[in-house]
């Protein structure tokens, strides 16, 4: 799975081949369903594809096998916000702070989820 993590990564970064490192993700879970980063690989080019039901499958799997996954837990947010599904999206934000109070995310769900921020910010949320 890290092969052909590695080179969906390498073509995806590279050469912007969504196409042929979608496939090499694909390959990559196909060796190992549990491999959470190609999940959440795959969600991101579903997200760029328009496909927020199958972006959001993704990312659900992801942090299923790596519920560290500050990345996927917030696109997930993301994913169910669209979808109108408002409370899960919030539960969603929560989890990916409460992952990682001090990740690039953590601002952005503070200000959005109301929560206690040592520091002021005035900084608008922008999801999706």
């Amino acid at each position: 799975a890290s092969i052909w993590f590695n080179l969906a990564s390498l073509l995806e970064d590279e050469h912007s081949d969504n196409a042929i490192a979608k496939d090499a993700y694909l390959k990559a879970v196909y060796c190992d369903g549990t491999h959470a980063h190609s999940w959440t690989r795959l969600g991101l080019i579903h997200l760029r594809e328009g496909d927020i039901m199958t972006a959001q499958e993704a990312f659900s799997t992801a942090v299923k096998h790596d519920p560290k996954d500050t990345l996927a837990w917030y696109k997930l947010g993301q994913c169910l916000n669209v979808m109108r599904r408002k409370k899960e999206a919030k539960l969603a934000w929560r989890q990916c702070y409460n992952s990682d109070p001090n990740s690039e995310y953590a601002e952005e769900i503070r200000v959005y989820l109301k929560l206690p921020n040592p520091g002021k910010s005035n900084r608008t949320p922008e999801f999706v």
